[in-house]
């Protein structure tokens, strides 16, 4: 599993107070993830971001991430990751987080086992970067069609830190992952992150001498807590005060999914005026035949049906499995009297 945080400056800070804070946040994360490290600035007009497939305590030690806090330091918002990859190498920068959509930019602990990760891409539906390997990426992907509301029906382990680029806001979400939040009145910073010790690490701004021995700069009294499971928190970037997002957009179709049930399993989901569906098992050969008869439009293997296509589809499905009943019965009934 990954190491994510988030890092808000409520006030103005000092340089070596905010590289201190990053880098203790950075260190502290690593041991939830070695195989990349990826930070996102976020100012009210603009966002940068940079990630190599290092450790992090390698990938402080860069020219490119130095470069990128002397031009940064005062962000409003540091996104942080330390990636342990499970699907997509981390070779290939891209699949690297933080992740960036069109608009938004995620950060994402967990796995995703939806079964409508491919659906996206094979339908063409929007634009974005096709090179990305990731399951992570379905979450960009969901936000962008359905909106934010329908990340909490996204099927699989999450906690996640994301960040609007078009509304300036701050998405923070967790149903099965740890995320905690922490406050230090001294430094003025709000803390988000996977594990307890990496707040207190970065808020405490302990240092590392000779990269190893650990030293408390002064004593920083802490608020902490665990961020609750299944709601979602949501706050603009100017006046941090994040709300409550209670409703959740479900993007499935269990309507549709479930009139398959009997027969087959099934992808589906509406989008737009026509749903799309796809199975999870070839059809057999009889079935694929008077499908391919009706004419139903398809692209890469996902049908994409009217509501009227829809009962026509499962009407075919349903004789030829009648049918294919009655024959084995038959058949059955035949061997019984040859051998009864």
């Amino acid at each position: 599993m990954c190491g994510i945080g988030a890092l808000i400056r409520l006030e103005e800070s000092n340089e070596q107070i905010i590289r201190n804070t990053v880098n203790n946040m950075f260190l502290e994360l690593q041991k939830k993830g070695e195989h990349a490290s990826g930070i996102c600035a976020i100012y009210p007009d603009h966002e940068e971001i940079v990630k190599k497939p290092l450790k992090a305590d390698l990938f402080i030690k860069t020219n490119e991430f130095k470069e990128f806090m002397t031009r940064n330091w005062n962000a409003r918002v540091f996104l942080i990751h330390c990636r342990h990859a499970t699907k997509g190498p981390p070779e290939k920068n891209y699949n690297n987080h933080p992740l960036e959509s069109n608009n938004f930019i995620l950060l994402h602990n967990g796995i995703i086992s939806d079964g409508a990760e491919d659906m996206f891409d094979k339908l063409d539906i929007v634009k974005w970067n096709p090179e990305i390997e990731t399951d992570s990426y379905f979450i960009n992907k969901v936000a962008e069609i359905y909106g934010i509301e329908a990340i909490p029906n996204v099927k699989g382990s999450m906690a996640i830190i994301m960040y609007d680029k078009s509304r300036k806001r701050l998405i923070i979400f967790r149903n099965q992952q740890n995320l905690n939040v922490g406050y230090s009145e001294d430094s003025k910073i709000l803390a988000i992150a996977t594990t307890e010790s990496a707040i207190e690490s970065a808020l405490g701004e302990k240092k590392y001498l000779f990269g190893i021995i650990e030293v408390e700069d002064g004593e920083h009294e802490i608020q902490q807590s665990e961020i609750p499971t299944d709601v979602m928190f949501i706050t603009g970037i100017d006046g941090i005060n994040f709300e409550r997002c209670y409703s959740s957009k479900e993007f499935h179709d269990e309507e549709i999914e479930g009139l398959f049930d009997d027969y087959y399993d099934t992808v589906a989901m509406k989008i737009g005026n026509f749903y799309a569906i796809k199975f999870k098992q070839d059809l057999n050969n009889k079935i694929k035949k008077a499908v391919e008869t009706a004419q139903f439009q398809k692209k890469n293997g996902v049908f994409m049906l009217s509501s009227k296509e829809v009962q026509k589809l499962i009407t075919i499905i349903a004789k030829h499995k009648e049918q294919r009943t009655k024959e084995s019965l038959r058949d059955w009934d035949n061997w019984g009297r040859h051998y009864g």
